[in-house]
């Protein structure tokens, strides 16, 4: 709901800033966030793809499947 609000009123930078704030933290980070992706609902999902572009979350989200 976070990322789809923010979209809805146009603060995508909002969501990219924090977005590379956390995967430049480390692998721990990123190793979490590519996780937890998988419990973000489909708005979500689209809502962040819009703001750090859907093939980022589409390959981050294969990462998770297949392993």
């Amino acid at each position: 709901m976070l990322f789809e609000g923010l979209v809805e009123t146009r603060q995508i930078d909002a969501i990219a800033f924090a977005w590379e704030e956390a995967w430049d933290r480390g692998e721990a980070w990123r190793q979490a966030i590519t996780k937890s992706l998988a419990r973000l609902p489909p708005k979500g999902l689209k809502a962040l793809g819009q703001a750090i572009g859907p093939s980022v979350v589409d390959n981050l989200i294969q990462k998770t499947t297949d392993r």
